[in-house]
C-alpha cells in the first residue's frame, strides 16, 4: 500500500490534470500483466516435475527476489518529484490528523466513499468468484488460473491501449458514470451463463469497467487536492482501499455459506452503490 501511494503521488506530480487518468492507467496495465504472468510463473516454480529444487515455497522466494530488485531500482533511479519538497516532522497522530483533514473536505469525502465501495466490491469478486465457479462448473486449479490470467489480460489491454485515446476525449467524471455501472452489472451478470465457457464472454466487461474506473477515480481524487498534498491524499486513499480489501475475507465465509451466488451479488451491489454515490453527488457532474 505504501509503495502504491508513493507511485501514484509521483505520477500525479509529473502529470498534467488531463493526462493523469491515462498515466495512472499505465500502473493498472502493469498490474494486469502481473495478473497474467504471476499465476503462470507461480505454477511453474511450484512444480517439482520441472526441477527437484522447485516446491511450494519457491514462488515466495521468487517474490522476495523481485521485491529486492524493485528496492534496488528505486534506490538507484527514483528521485524526488516535487519541485520544492515539503518536509514535515513525524508525529504519532499525524496520520489521523491528515485523515480528519481530508474527510473534512466534502468533495474528497465523497470520492473516498466511492473508492471504498468500489474496491470492496471488486475484491469481494476476485476473492470469491472461484468458490462459485468450483461449485457451479466444477472448475479446477488450472481453470481458475486461466480465468484470472484472462481477467488480467483484459485489464492490461483496457488500461494500456483503450484508456489513453478515451481519456484524451472524455474527462474522468463521465467515464466513471458509465464504467462503475458497467462493472457492477457485469459482476452480477456472471451468474447468468449456464455454461462455463460463457463466463469468459462476460469477464471482459468486468475488466473494462474496472480498467476505466480505477485510474479515472484516482485522477479525480488527485485533481481535488493541492499539489503539495498529493502524497497525503493518495496515501489516505490507499489506506481506505487497504481497509476495503481487509473486509471481504472476514465476512465472505459467512456470506458464501448462505448461497454460492451471494458473494457475486454482494460484490456487484457494492459496486453499483459506488456508482450511485458518485452520480448523486453534484460535485462530480462535469
Amino acid at each position: 500500500s505504501g509503495n502504491l501511494a508513493v507511485t501514484f503521488s509521483a505520477i500525479a506530480d509529473l502529470s498534467s490534470a488531463e493526462h493523469k487518468s491515462r498515466n495512472f492507467g499505465m500502473v493498472g496495465a502493469a498490474f494486469g500483466i502481473g495478473f497474467v504472468l504471476g499465476p503462470f510463473l507461480g505454477g511453474l516454480l511450484s512444480d517439482s516435475s520441472w526441477h527437484p529444487a522447485l516446491g511450494y515455497d519457491t514462488p515466495f522466494w521468487a517474490a522476495a527476489l523481485l521485491s529486492a530488485v524493485n528496492l534496488w531500482v528505486l534506490q538507484r533511479y527514483f528521485t524526488e518529484t516535487l519541485v520544492t519538497p515539503r518536509m514535515s516532522p513525524l508525529h504519532p497522530a499525524s496520520g489521523l490528523r491528515q485523515i480528519a483533514k481530508a474527510f473534512g473536505r466534502p468533495e474528497l469525502r465523497g470520492l473516498f466513499a466511492v473508492s471504498f465501495l468500489m474496491v470492496f466490491g471488486f475484491n469481494f469478486f476476485t476473492q470469491f468468484i472461484q468458490v462459485y465457479l468450483i461449485k457451479r462448473f466444477d472448475y479446477g486449479q488450472g481453470d481458475i488460473g486461466a480465468l484470472f490470467g484472462y481477467l488480467g489480460l483484459w485489464i492490461a489491454l483496457t488500461q494500456g491501449l483503450l484508456l489513453r485515446p478515451v481519456s484524451a476525449r472524455i474527462s474522468p467524471a463521465p467515464i466513471l458514470r458509465v464504467s462503475l455501472l458497467l462493472m457492477g452489472l457485469a459482476v452480477m451478470g456472471i451468474l447468468l451463463p449456464d455454461q462455463s465457457a460463457l463466463v469468459f464472454a462476460v469477464l471482459p466487461l468486468v475488466s473494462l469497467g474496472q480498467g476505466f474506473s480505477s485510474p479515472n477515480l484516482l485522477s479525480l481524487i488527485s485533481n481535488k487536492a493541492d499539489s503539495s498534498m498529493q502524497g497525503e491524499i493518495l496515501g489516505i486513499n490507499q489506506s481506505v482501499n487497504s481497509f476495503a480489501q481487509l473486509l471481504p475475507p472476514l465476512i465472505g465465509g459467512f456470506i458464501v455459506a448462505m448461497d454460492i451466488r451471494a458473494p457475486l451479488l454482494v460484490s456487484g451491489s457494492f459496486i453499483v452503490l459506488a456508482w450511485l454515490t458518485f452520480v448523486t453527488n453534484r460535485s462530480y457532474r462535469s
